[in-house]
């Protein structure tokens, strides 16, 4: 894959992009929330014309509403309760977005996947309970339609499947709050992509 996107970056000007973007995303146990996120890209070609960008891209996306199983002290014993708790998750991760030429110069669907790191932050509104955060290793997998705006601009419609591996471990008091908990989520965006210049061989 790195030795077809050299040969199309000889092939053709380069292209560099500003993507921003607004994200609605679902992660099970919490309510489905409103985010924001960003993209600075490159743009090359397989031949005369571009087929894929590579770049970076970050994002930001506040769940509420989580509810977790917890154990407190009450008289003499143990009783199990519910306790609210709001997950903060924040990927800045490498992407590259393969993009299909088609007869309709202004509609072009892509494939994208993306891989990097996370900050997850918990937010555990309760007395015996502290915020905590922590990071993990992120990908993202999905696709959409990009809609030629102008020469400069185009319009995003995007769907990723956000997934991590395992953030660990929440406790106090030496009782178990959070264990192996995976920030995976669904992620739908719209997004503004503005050319911001091109540099020719």
């Amino acid at each position: 894959m790195a030795l077809f996107i050299c040969i199309g970056a000889l092939q053709a000007s380069a292209a560099f992009y500003l993507r921003p973007e607004v994200q609605f995303g679902s992660l099970p146990g919490y309510n489905a929330d409103i985010g924001v996120g960003g993209a600075l890209a490159w743009g090359g070609a397989f031949g005369r014309e571009q087929r894929f960008e590579v770049g970076i891209e970050f994002s930001r996306i506040r769940y509420e509403g989580g509810e977790f199983d917890y154990r407190d002290l009450e008289g003499i014993g143990l009783v199990t309760k519910k306790i609210s708790s709001t997950c903060t998750v924040t990927p800045i991760q490498a992407t590259f977005r393969y993009i299909f030429v088609t007869d309709n110069t202004k509609v072009r669907p892509y494939l994208g996947i993306s891989l990097g790191h996370s900050v997850v932050d918990f937010d555990l509104p309760h007395k015996n309970f502290f915020g905590d955060s922590g990071d993990c290793w992120s990908g993202s997998l999905g696709g959409g339609v990009s809609y030629q705006l102008g020469r400069r601009t185009s319009v995003n419609f995007g769907y990723r499947y956000f997934f991590s591996d395992a953030y660990g471990e929440l406790s106090s008091n030496s009782y178990s709050v959070i264990t192996n908990f995976r920030p995976n989520a669904h992620v739908f965006s719209l997004a503004i992509t503005h050319l911001l210049g091109r540099l020719r061989k």
